[in-house]
């Protein structure tokens, strides 16, 4: 038998030490006793959970607060996007104090004591004895107000629209303000007859920025406002429901400054939001609060002051920006809504940024820009057959040497050829109701020309409305004040 190493002798003593060891902790082990378990009863050391913290009462107060303006918020979307009704729609004003019960009576009463009729257009120009005619009967107009010294001239405050109803047998006027309230006031045709209602209705939650009726229903008025949604006031049922409204426009604080009436079912509205997108939608009234098409003009612009709709061709568009001199006549059949900017067939340059365009109403082959204290007239006669580009301005006439009249300017709804304006005269503290007639002229080229005026005006006005078919004309100041200009019956 070989002899082992010195290596394996040691090797072999190390595991018989270790063996040895191990079971002496084995041994040890077995003779330790175990702890007694001792049973407790279901939940008697059970720990009871801590008291709950006292919250901050600063976070308290501003959760409270972040649920009262989140409810406020639902209940604004919820009013501004839902049909009002008379208790939401109407409200007491100074001297008007009335009752809901009361308005409903009164007006149910006007609605069924009249019937009231839209005014459609003449295809035929009006006579040059026309015109002269009803230019001579200014001179005789007096304001039923100043004449009767009555109480309601001052109807509500910081008008920023007006309007006036075509029906043949009253005088029916609107006019809101910036906080989104609206004043309808009734009053008989003649000068000499009484004053009859005014009411006060809530349509909107912010400024009022634009106001025409129907064109094809006389008992609707139709109102854009800052809130971002459009209108349509029914006033036989005293409801205000909405023609465009959406939720996520309106929580970018976007706004609706204007719109216009393509046919029975169509409008255009446009939609801004500040420093962002200016657009204008093409709006089916069948279709609730839903645009059909959107598009953007190829126009710097900050805002839309005005969109006029051309009178015998309903495809072309009158467009006037706000913060740019370029107006444009647009196809709607040739806009894009794929991004690209609508290209116009025509564009208008006036001499100043900020203005307002009209079409003439009868056969649309002028227009007529204004600023200011600038009036500008454009011949578009041609616009229609083909032709198009860069018009020039045909005439300009200037007010007067005064800083920021701020006047909106109207065509006369039956004259193709008559506008009117506020402005002053040499005397301090006094105005006149101005009028520009177009040519062409007897002996001289196409232009404008200042006419006859209504003298004596003992305010400025910033707003007017001429009545298609009676000798009435109606202007508002921006504060507030009512002037309703009519021949005396005396």
């Amino acid at each position: 038998m070989e002899e082992k190493s010195d290596f394996e002798k040691q090797r072999l003593k190390n595991i018989e030490v270790k063996e040895k060891l191990f079971k002496d902790l084995l041994e040890a082990r077995a003779k330790l006793k175990p702890k007694r378990k001792i049973a407790s009863e279901p939940g008697k050391y059970k720990k009871s959970p801590p008291p709950p913290r006292e919250k901050s009462s600063r976070i308290a107060k501003a959760a409270k607060e972040n649920e009262r303006l989140a409810a406020i918020a639902s209940d604004a979307e919820e009013k501004l996007l839902r049909t009002l009704e008379l208790q939401d729609l109407y409200f007491s004003y100074g001297q008007h104090e009335a009752s809901q019960e009361e308005v409903a009576i009164e007006f149910e009463d006007f609605v069924d004591s009249m019937s009231l009729s839209t005014y459609r257009n003449k295809s035929n120009v009006a006579s040059t004895e026309d015109v002269q005619s009803y230019l001579s009967r200014l001179a005789s107009m007096e304001d039923r107000f100043q004449k009767a010294k009555a109480p309601e001239k001052l109807v509500m405050r910081s008008i920023t629209s007006t309007s006036i109803h075509p029906d043949v047998n009253t005088v029916l006027v609107g006019a809101g303000n910036v906080e989104g309230k609206l004043f309808l006031g009734r009053f008989s045709p003649a000068l000499d007859g009484p004053l009859e209602e005014f009411h006060f209705f809530t349509p909107h939650d912010k400024s009022i920025s634009h106001q025409t009726w129907n064109r094809f229903n006389p008992e609707e008025l139709i109102t854009s406002s800052h809130d971002g949604t459009v209108k349509i006031f029914d006033i036989r049922n005293l409801e205000a429901s909405v023609l465009y409204g959406d939720v996520d426009f309106m929580a970018e604080e976007g706004k609706c400054s204007t719109h216009a009436q393509v046919d029975k079912n169509t409008f255009l509205v446009s939609r801004e939001i500040s420093g962002e997108r200016v657009l204008i939608s093409l709006i089916d009234s069948r279709v609730y609060s839903r645009r059909n098409k959107d598009f953007r003009i190829s126009f710097q612009a900050e805002s839309i002051n005005s969109i006029d709709v051309h009178p015998t061709n309903s495809d072309l568009i009158l467009v006037a920006p706000g913060g740019s001199p370029n107006l444009g006549i647009f196809d709607l059949r040739n806009v894009s809504v794929r991004g690209r900017a609508a290209i116009p067939l025509a564009k208008l340059k006036h001499s100043f940024e900020n203005v307002r365009a009209h079409f003439s109403p009868i056969t649309g082959n002028k227009v007529i820009a204004s600023n200011e204290n600038v009036v500008q007239v454009f011949d578009t006669e041609n616009v229609t057959g083909g032709g198009g580009g860069s018009i020039e301005k045909q005439a300009s006439v200037t007010d007067g040497d005064f800083d920021r009249l701020d006047t909106l300017g109207c065509w006369h709804p039956k004259f193709d050829n008559l506008y009117f304006r506020n402005t002053r005269t040499s005397s301090p503290g006094n105005w006149q109701i101005r009028t520009f007639v177009t040519g062409p002229f007897p002996g001289q080229s196409d232009g404008i020309e200042i006419g006859d005026a209504i003298p004596c005006v003992q305010q400025k006005l910033k707003f007017l409305s001429v009545h298609p078919t009676l000798d009435v004309i109606l202007g508002f100041s921006s504060w507030g004040k009512i002037s309703l200009f009519q021949q005396s019956t005396k």
